[in-house]
């Protein structure tokens, strides 16, 4: 009986342990990026970059840059717009583990 018992606990202490291992790592990273005007370069402020699957929504600052921490890998449908232009939508935008920079043109 008291064998029986040995295992047992040895076996709870042991998936005990298995549980407080390290986290896997996030597989989340950062965009950072710009919208400008296509013909002449300038800040669209307020501009939109929406990640459609996410449901995740960011606007452009006064500079037209924009950042999204923490965004899983994976293809995304990105739509980028901004008030009397016409939307550019991007099928199977990919999102790498590394840190990315893009610049939407409209």
């Amino acid at each position: 009986m008291n064998k029986v018992f040995f295992l047992f606990a040895l076996g709870l202490s042991i998936s005990a342990g298995a549980n407080n291992s390290v986290p896997a790592e996030k597989n989340t990273t950062t965009i950072e990026g710009k919208v400008l005007d296509a013909e002449n370069a300038e800040a669209l402020t307020g501009a939109t970059v929406y990640f459609v699957e996410l449901d995740l929504k960011v606007y452009a600052s006064f500079d037209g840059t924009f950042k999204i921490d923490e965004i899983p890998t994976g293809k995304y449908t990105v739509e980028v717009s901004y008030v009397s232009y016409e939307t550019i939508v991007y099928r199977d935008f990919e999102v790498k583990n590394e840190m990315s920079y893009r610049k939407f043109m409209l």
